[in-house]
């Protein structure tokens, strides 16, 4: 598998920490996963790096209040590996006027951990990921 995948250990797929994850700086729609996970209240971990990084790449920072099953970790980039081997399922939210590949480095390097991964439809998604390999919902939704 391409990109991040390469550098991650092998181990990784024995580990369940029982959470949703969504993670990524490029375009996400924290607000969307933010209230999914307010509906539904599975424990959720959002992972942002700091907000002017974000903000460059098309993320808003999360600055609201959240629900109680849901956790906000500002990360300077030696968390993320850690909680992805962990979690449960990944999610991947993003807006309906993305006209970006967003979103595929995080996916393929949760695929290479054997993890359940939902992504919104979109360029470099549902052109690329096909026949089975990814679980789509419509971007905002």
């Amino acid at each position: 598998v391409p990109f991040k995948a390469n550098v991650m250990p092998a181990r990784s797929r024995e580990f369940n920490g029982g959470f949703v994850l969504c993670a990524g700086r490029s375009r996400r729609d924290i607000a969307t996963f933010v209230h999914a996970m307010a509906l539904n209240g599975l424990p959720a971990i959002v992972v942002q790096q700091p907000a002017a990084l974000v903000a460059s790449h098309g993320t808003p920072a999360w600055s609201e209040t959240l629900p109680p099953n849901v956790r906000l970790i500002v990360d300077e980039g030696d968390a993320l590996s850690g909680l992805l081997q962990k979690a449960t399922i990944v999610v991947i939210p993003r807006f309906k006027g993305d006209i970006n590949a967003t979103g595929i480095s995080m996916y393929l390097s949760a695929m290479a951990y054997g993890k359940c991964v939902v992504i919104s439809r979109g360029p470099g998604a549902d052109d690329v990921l096909t026949g089975g390999q990814a679980v789509f919902v419509e971007p905002e939704d």
